[in-house]
């Protein structure tokens, strides 16, 4: 639920929760395309990404 809620946040690139199966817990991921909401977690600020052709790619779930 928490994933589908910040994929839907204006500014949302990307949204992903996977296991890290070195402890065997769910980890939170999202991209944003500007400066990232109040959420809880650490934060990164990523100064380049190449994206050809982001804008063809489907929005939702690709599998």
């Amino acid at each position: 639920e928490e994933c589908g809620r910040l994929a839907g946040r204006d500014g949302a690139v990307l949204a992903a929760v996977v296991v890290d199966t070195a402890r065997w817990q769910l980890v939170h991921f999202s991209l944003w395309a500007r400066e990232a909401p109040g959420v809880d977690g650490e934060v990164f600020q990523v100064l380049h990404l190449s994206t050809p052709e982001r804008d063809a790619l489907p929005r939702g779930r690709q599998w």
